[in-house]
Formats: structure tokens, C-alpha cells, sequence
């Protein structure tokens, strides 16, 4: 079964809402963008709020708001994308066809669209709209492609609950909140869609990475008590999450997986750095680190690194685990209330158990991809079957609970040394 991509235009294909971009050339910009906002979060029916703005608009010939539209700046990275894999993107918006035409023709897309209708005479609209139901174009491709759905407004949620992976993009504005609730990925970076969406595609690109750096946050962290998701901590005036993020070059594929406080994980992460992939682990309250792991692997690079998002970890040893070129378990010596220990044999993790072993597993590992199984459990349940693995040691300390929070702070207060 072949994969058909499915794009909204305003603000994903395009660097600009449309209709706003078109009212600032007859002074009603204001009037517009009010309209837009109400109706991308929610607040207002969107067949009521579209026929409200078409009204507003329909003073202006056709032939010049054609060629507005035709002109507004577009997202190169998606563009690029829909140009290399023309056969199976189509363009899904609820514009009218006699204004998006000559947009449509410039990008070849004019039998690739599906969009709202109008019936146009002597350079002006008639007042006969037909206005386009978004999912009909899910339907159209139904039981006969995986369906993929790009989008950021409260008018793309059908499209992206139904689609088989939906995806929001916030790379222009305010991803809805509502698309939080059914999204598979939310992006922020353009060049990060363009790198997933070439993965769905089945297109290898030799130039990035080898690795997915997977780092999960999707807990409640309920042993701590804080309130939120433990990668929000502070630590030293910082979220939790930053020590590691700062660490981690651009060039990295970075995927940070959410569930709990999704949104306050994302506006926090969005502020150190926007290139990373939220992958949402939606029954967070009923699996483990593992589901999130899983989900994560889904289209990564060549191997898998995985770091709990409730770690502080040493700086050196955060660079050295980016250029181990082998699958390994990182270890550490006891520390934390509540471990897994690791099983060793000649320098090699035979084992996981909560009685006894060697040393305890800091929550890294990098694996092949390809051997990911799927588990609701833990992440080292997902290790066990490729037992056994190289162990290296790693300088950490994971905060499961309020004395494993002050030793962390204590630790790193010692730069980064246990007091003897």
C-alpha cells in the first residue's frame, strides 16, 4: 500500500494565512484576522466564519486576489517536499478554487487539490459556494493508501484524528490546541517535517545522522510529587530537560516523547530549541517508558539512543555517548532509590532485576532501530531479547523521588562529583 500525504495551505504550505494576506490589501485586516484566529482555535463555527470572511472579501476581483495568492511566500521545505514526491501529495483546503488557481498551476497542483468552490462571473463571485468538507479527501483515499495529514488549525482535527499519521505543524503559528488531543507528531522546525515526512516516504537521506536521540517525558512522575512532568524540574534555574537539550548539537534528530502536560513540555522546549519531533504517547497513564520508546523509533535514523527525560547526566559523557558507533546499555554505580540493576558478564548486560545486580541502568541504551519490538511496558523490556550488549558507563543521576532530586542538585552543586 502506497502513502498519500494530505497538506493544509494556509500556514503550512504557506508562510501566511491567505485570507488575512488578501483583506490588508482593502484595509480589513484586522476585521479578518479576527475572524481567522476565532475560527483556528475553535471559538467559531468554520462554515459560518468562512462565508463571513468571503463576504468580506469579495469586493476585489477575482483575477487580483488569484494573483495575491499566487504570490504569497511559501514554506520551501514542504514545497520541496510535495515537488519530489508530486504523485502522492495533494494540497487539502477549504480556499476557493478560482482564488487559489493561478497558486495551483505555479506548483503544478491543480489536479492535486481539494479545495471549496465558486461560482465566479465577469471577474467577481456570484455569491454560489460550495464549501470543501476536508475529510472527503481522507475518504477519497480510503482502503487504498496510508494516509498521512498535515495541519494546523481547529478545521484540520478530523483529518488528523482520522488520518493513519497525523501530524501538527506550528512552524508559522499556534498550532490549535485541540490537535494536541490527536496528533501522532507536533513539529515546530521546518526542515525537521521535511526530514520525517522524507522518512514516511521511504526516502533515505545519507546526509543526516545515524542515530534518533529519544528522550521521554510522557510520565507523571507521581513518586516525585512536583505537579508536572519531571523534565520541568528545576534545576538550577533550569527545566530538567535543558541540561540535556544544550548538550546536543544541531545536527542531531532529537524526538521528545509527551503525554502529561503535553502542552507545557512543548511551549518549555520550544524555548531552549525548536528542531526536535514531539511524538505523543496518548495512553501515558497506562504504559511505560517502553510504549514511548516504541513510538519513537517509529521512521528514526539507523539506531536508536534513548535518555530518560528524568535524568541529569554529565556533560562529557552526554558528547561521548553521541559518538559510540556500537549498540551498548549505559551503566552506572547504585545511587537512586528505586533501580534497575544490571546483570554483567564480561563487560556485557546478561540481564535486568530489581533485587540484585552489578550496577544500576542509567535509562541509555542505543539500539539498532530495525530490532525494536513493541511493548507497553518498560524500556528495558525492549533491551531484554537482544541481551547480551556492551555496557559503558555513564556519569548520572535519574530523579524518581524527592531524595533523588536533592542528591542530583547536591551532585551537581560537587561539579558533578558524589561526596564521599
Amino acid at each position: 500500500m502506497h502513502t498519500v500525504f494530505l497538506f493544509d495551505l494556509d500556514s503550512t504550505i504557506t508562510r501566511q494565512e491567505i485570507l488575512p494576506t488578501i483583506a490588508k490589501k482593502i484595509g480589513k485586516e484586522r476585521e479578518m484576522r479576527e475572524l481567522t484566529e476565532k475560527t483556528m482555535m475553535g471559538d467559531l463555527p468554520f462554515a459560518d466564519s468562512f462565508r463571513m470572511r468571503v463576504n468580506i472579501l469579495s469586493q476585489i476581483p477575482v483575477s487580483e486576489v488569484s494573483k495575491i495568492v499566487s504570490e504569497i511566500e511559501i514554506n520551501p521545505s514542504i514545497i520541496k517536499f510535495i515537488q519530489e514526491n508530486r504523485e502522492n501529495c495533494y494540497i487539502v483546503t477549504n480556499n476557493l478554487d478560482v482564488w487559489i488557481y493561478d497558486f495551483l498551476k505555479r506548483y503544478n497542483m491543480l489536479d492535486h487539490c481539494f479545495c471549496s468552490h465558486a461560482e465566479a462571473q465577469n471577474d467577481s463571485l456570484t455569491g454560489q459556494i460550495t464549501i470543501n468538507n476536508k475529510i472527503d479527501a481522507l475518504n477519497h483515499f480510503a482502503d487504498q493508501a496510508r494516509v498521512v495529514a498535515i495541519g494546523d488549525g481547529s478545521n484540520d482535527y478530523e483529518l488528523i484524528k482520522k488520518a493513519d499519521i497525523g501530524i501538527s505543524f506550528g512552524g508559522v503559528r499556534t498550532i490549535s490546541p485541540i490537535l494536541h488531543n490527536v496528533s501522532d507528531y507536533s513539529i515546530y522546525d521546518d526542515d525537521k517535517l521535511y526530514e520525517l515526512l522524507t522518512a514516511i516516504a521511504g526516502r533515505d537521506n545519507q546526509d543526516q545522522p545515524d542515530r534518533s536521540v529519544i528522550i521521554s517525558c510522557a510520565g507523571m512522575g507521581t513518586r516525585l510529587g512536583a505537579g508536572k512532568p519531571k523534565a520541568l524540574i528545576d534545576i538550577e534555574g533550569e527545566p530538567l530537560i535543558a541540561h540535556t537539550l544544550k548538550y546536543l548539537p544541531d545536527t542531531c534528530d532529537i524526538r521528545i516523547v509527551i503525554g502529561y502536560q503535553a502542552q507545557k513540555v512543548i511551549d518549555t522546549v520550544t524555548q531552549i530549541r525548536k528542531d526536535v519531533i514531539f511524538v505523543y504517547n496518548h495512553n501515558y497513564k497506562n504504559n511505560g517508558t517502553g510504549a514511548s520508546v516504541s513510538l519513537a523509533a517509529h521512521f528514526g535514523k539507523k539506531f536508536i539512543l534513548t535518555i530518560d527525560g528524568d535524568v541529569i547526566m554529565h556533560p562529557d559523557d552526554i558528547k561521548k555517548i553521541l559518538t559510540i558507533e556500537h549498540e551498548f546499555v549505559g551503566v552506572c554505580p547504585k545511587s537512586t532509590d528505586d533501580p534497575v540493576l544490571t546483570i554483567t558478564c564480561d563487560e556485557k548486560v546478561t540481564g535486568f532485576s530489581r533485587q540484585t545486580g552489578d550496577f544500576e541502568w542509567t535509562g541509555v541504551t542505543m539500539l539498532d532501530t530495525s530490532k525494536i519490538q513493541y511493548t507497553d511496558g518498560h524500556t528495558y523490556q525492549i533491551i531484554e531479547p537482544l541481551l547480551p550488549l556492551k555496557y559503558e558507563l555513564i556519569r548520572e543521576k535519574e530523579i524518581d523521588t524527592p531524595n533523588d532530586y536533592q542528591s542530583a542538585i547536591q551532585w551537581i552543586a560537587n561539579n558533578f562529583k558524589d561526596q564521599k
